[in-house]
């Protein structure tokens, strides 16, 4: 059965789970996909697991046993025993871009992913926004989809996308003086911090948020207007504060390999914050291969974040690589951006497996210098427009959690806290770019 017959046979007497990754594309796709059900009448839960973790875990059947169908989005990680007890219990669907490291055919299980199928790569939000407009007219969600797009960097592969958002919703464009995006990366950084600051209640709370200014077609309803949009905007100047802390003292708690042109970074956040870091790092360090490594979030295990802006590097292959060996261990991602989970006793075996898979290369040309202060340029941002942003150090520390309630003035790493045009500009790499990496996860 294809995609859109399953869709097509959604009754309002069913029941769904929506299970979805808690970056920007993961939570767009969730927003689409629920929205498409409440207009046909079908009640849906939505679900991301509460560390932020994008896993499918054994639990997940249990509360699947309730739900007619169980609808995955943008989640690499499928374990085959989990989907397989999994379709036992309900009708499973997977709609997803990532690569697979071996074939996903479990029976009895609708899986679309074009970029296995058709070598067509697409953000999930968009493999989603396509379908509903297949069975109904939801253009009036695009600026949805494009944030999920832009959330995974691939705004200039869908122009008529981006065309058809800025006619219908003009203010969501930027100026000449920041760039066209501007108010849309600044929106991704709302969304996106819901799952850093707050785990899977973020990421669920950043989806009602979506749905209720998608159900008013006022995208300005993310920042004020719904219940919950208070709170996101409060999760996102948070954690801009403790993304700018530990990205001032990279250059001193990182180890750097200069002959491998890595840099790893161990962190102890609470938040999930690795992603972000790892983009931040690679936009002003882009020669380098950057990793992080968190090791708060999960009592006995490590979450992982790998991003480069060298060219040739498959960063997917390079995450495969460093868990070779490590049970319990597993990765996913994309060329340009990856990440693992491993068990936190296997840290030194990781890093030996990362460095050992690297080749040996020149050391990078901002070894030793503070040029990785300046701010990224981020594309259609008028060079007469940039700053050099040379950030003051605060004596952070690498223990990041959630920070006490204070007045919060404009992140140093980058980020805004207020929408553009009216507030500080924003940078190429943050929480309000996305990376949810180069976007992907």
């Amino acid at each position: 059965m294809s995609l859109i017959d399953v869709l097509s046979s959604i009754h309002p007497a069913d029941r769904v789970l929506v299970v979805f990754h808690g970056d920007a594309d993961g939570c767009s796709s969730a927003s689409l996909f629920s929205l498409f059900l409440e207009s046909v009448g079908t009640a849906y839960t939505l679900y991301t697991p509460e560390n932020g973790d994008p896993r499918i875990l054994p639990s997940l059947v249990e509360m699947a046993r309730d739900y007619d169908y169980t609808v995955v989005l943008d989640i690499a990680h499928r374990p085959r025993d989990v989907y397989e007890d999994l379709a036992k219990v309900t009708k499973v669907v997977v709609i997803d871009h990532h690569l697979d490291n071996e074939p996903f055919d479990v029976p009895d299980i609708v899986y679309y992913n074009p970029t296995i199928t058709e070598g067509r790569k697409a953000p999930v939000a968009y493999l989603v926004y396509e379908m509903i407009n297949e069975l109904g007219e939801y253009e009036r969600f695009c600026w949805i989809c494009l944030l999920g797009v832009a959330g995974d960097k691939e705004q200039d592969r869908f122009p008529e996308l981006v065309e058809e958002t800025f006619n219908r919703f003009p203010n969501l464009k930027g100026g000449p003086s920041y760039g066209d995006f501007a108010m849309v990366r600044f929106l991704i950084g709302i969304i996106a911090c819901g799952r850093a600051y707050a785990g899977g209640k973020g990421a669920t709370l950043a989806v009602e948020v979506l749905n209720d200014a998608g159900k008013n077609e006022s995208p300005e309803m993310v920042v004020s207007g719904p219940p919950g949009a208070a709170d996101l905007f409060h999760y996102r100047l948070s954690t801009n504060r403790v993304v700018r802390n530990l990205v001032d003292i990279h250059d001193e708690k990182a180890t750097f390999v200069p002959d491998k042109a890595l840099i790893y970074y161990p962190i102890e956040s609470t938040l999930y914050i690795q992603n972000y870091l790892a983009g931040i790092i690679r936009a002003r360090r882009p020669e380098w291969v950057c990793t992080v490594v968190n090791t708060e979030l999960e009592d006995d295990a490590a979450l992982i974040e790998l991003r480069t802006g060298r060219e040739g590097m498959n960063l997917r292959d390079l995450a495969t690589a460093a868990i070779k060996g490590i049970e319990g261990a597993d990765a996913s991602g994309h060329p340009e951006a990856a990440h693992a989970r491993i068990p936190a006793s296997a840290m030194d075996v990781f890093r030996e497996n990362l460095t050992g898979a690297l080749p040996a290369v020149e050391p990078p040309s901002d070894l030793g210098s503070d040029s990785w202060r300046r701010r990224p340029r981020w594309p259609g941002r008028p060079k007469e427009a940039e700053k050099a942003d040379t950030p003051e150090k605060d004596g952070s520390t690498d223990k990041a959690g959630p920070p006490e309630e204070e007045k919060t003035e404009p992140s140093e790493a980058g980020e805004d806290v207020t929408p553009p045009p009216a507030g500080e500009e924003v940078a190429a790499e943050s929480p309000v770019a996305g990376p949810d990496a180069p976007g992907p996860e």
